[in-house]
Order: structure tokens, then C-alpha cells, then sequence
């Protein structure tokens, strides 16, 4: 649900703290979970005549008070034919040794947050 004029966490906060109900939901005092910091540098790739945007990024979860330091290669199909994406991240599998993941940053700082004791 997109709120108007908001574009960061503290502007999120700010925003729903003021409203205290926004669409029914009651919404004062509501704190973040957990915090991603997250350095980004992409390029554009072309492969087997589709586009791609490859990022690498440098991220630190901040869950319960520790910090889980990590980087990612991601890519992004955005033109062509989904199954080029599949090849393409097989190939750069098999040449770099990484393993392809399918969950977001999103998804492990959850996970650490069930894992280091926060519900």
C-alpha cells in the first residue's frame, strides 16, 4: 500500500504515526522489525539477445540487535524471453561457482528474526 510523498523508512514512520489509523488499521506506535542497509552498483548486460540489469550489492540485516553481513548478485531480465534468464544464471552458476538463491533480503531478515528470538 503506497503512501503518498514517502520515500524512506523515517518519512514511513513519521507519516503513520501522525495518521494513528490509516485504511481501518490502527497504525500508532508501529516500529521496525528489523533494517536493511544496502549498497547497490549495476550494470547492463546483454545475452542471447535479451537485456539484463546485473546488481551487486553489499548489505548488512540488522535483526534483535545483531547484524548479518552479506553480499548478492542479482539479476534482472528487462527484455526478452524469461527462459534467457534461466540460461543466462545457469551459465554464470556453472562459470563462478555461486549458487542461485530465490528468496529476498526480505524474506532472510525474517527468517533471522524468528531464528534470533523477535515475533
Amino acid at each position: 500500500m503506497p503512501l503518498s510523498g514517502v520515500t524512506n523508512l523515517t518519512q514511513a514512520l513519521a507519516f503513520l504515526n501522525h495518521k494513528k489509523t490509516w485504511k481501518g488499521i490502527d497504525v500508532a506506535g508501529l516500529s521496525p522489525r528489523f533494517e536493511i542497509r544496502n549498497r547497490r552498483q549495476t550494470r547492463a548486460v546483454f545475452f542471447d539477445g535479451a537485456e539484463f540489469e546485473l546488481a551487486f550489492d553489499s548489505c548488512e540485516i540488522l535483526v534483535c540487535g545483531r547484524t548479518l553481513k552479506m553480499k548478492e548478485i542479482e539479476l534482472e531480465l528487462k527484455r526478452g524471453a524469461a527462459e534467457k534468464l534461466d540460461a543466462l544464471s545457469t551459465l554464470l552458476s556453472c562459470e563462478s561457482g555461486l549458487e542461485a538463491m530465490r528468496f529476498s533480503k526480505v524474506k532472510t531478515a525474517c527468517a533471522l528474526l524468528e531464528l534470533w528470538g523477535k515475533k
